[in-house]
């Protein structure tokens, strides 16, 4: 008696491991297909909080800008070779405008600043959570500034490896379409060595960035990445 109640509780044990398998097998893609459309489904990542959507969302936006780096990585390879040896070629369909702007040789954190840190100010941070968490998990200290007045605040009590910043931003209740802009000039009349990137929509105001000592313009987290790395911030 005493082994079929064992063997009763060995399979009750499986019961419901057994179901959860049997529920992802038959209704995984529609379970799936309704977390990604879902607005109440909630995860906290870096502190902030987004929906499933939104997480996903961020994935693929990663993925398909990755996707076209290697296929524009591609072309030019692809050209160089029908150029001849020694060539430059730029492929004809190859937008300029598209690629990141930087100043040349990438500085290194001005003295007295902490290499492995980054200041990303941004009034929607949650739009960066992913890319934010991967540079902590690699042990760089990011902190996120909502506003200008917010990240001036911040810089008067350290220095960072690095500054990012978007274009928009919303101040105090108003749109300031060349907030980024505007943080710029402050940060360069303070420091002249801190790295600065525009990341996102600069819009008409990139001129005006690379006359004030902007140091990386872009659209690109794979570019963003590149270059955070190549500033040594990222050992790892």
């Amino acid at each position: 008696m005493s082994d079929v109640a064992d063997l009763i509780g060995a399979v009750a044990s499986l019961l419901w491991p057994l179901l959860v398998i049997v529920v992802l097998l038959v209704f995984g893609g529609q379970l799936l297909a309704k977390l990604r459309s879902s607005a109440d489904v909630t995860l906290e990542i870096g502190g902030q909080r987004l929906n499933f959507r939104q997480a996903a969302d961020q994935q693929a936006d990663m993925i398909s800008d990755l996707q076209l780096e290697l296929a524009s990585l591609k072309r030019r390879l692809e050209a160089a070779e029908q150029a001849g040896p020694g060539a430059t070629a730029v492929p004809a369909d190859e937008d300029p405008a598209d690629d990141a702007w930087g100043s040349g040789d990438q500085p290194a954190p001005g003295g007295g600043a902490t290499p492995r840190s980054i200041l990303w100010v941004d009034d929607h941070p949650e739009n960066n959570v992913m890319l934010a968490e991967t540079w902590r998990r690699d042990g760089i200290h990011v902190e996120i500034a909502r506003s200008t007045s917010d990240a001036l605040r911040l810089l008067d009590q350290r220095r960072y490896g690095l500054v990012i910043s978007d274009m928009v931003r919303t101040e105090s209740d108003t749109e300031v379409p060349d907030a980024g802009l505007q943080l710029l000039h402050q940060v360069r009349a303070r420091d002249t060595a801190t790295p600065f990137a525009l990341y996102g929509n600069v819009g008409l105001y990139a001129d005006a960035a690379r006359a004030a000592g902007v140091t990386l313009v872009t659209r690109s987290t794979f570019e963003l990445v590149e270059y955070v790395s190549g500033l040594g911030i990222v050992t790892g």
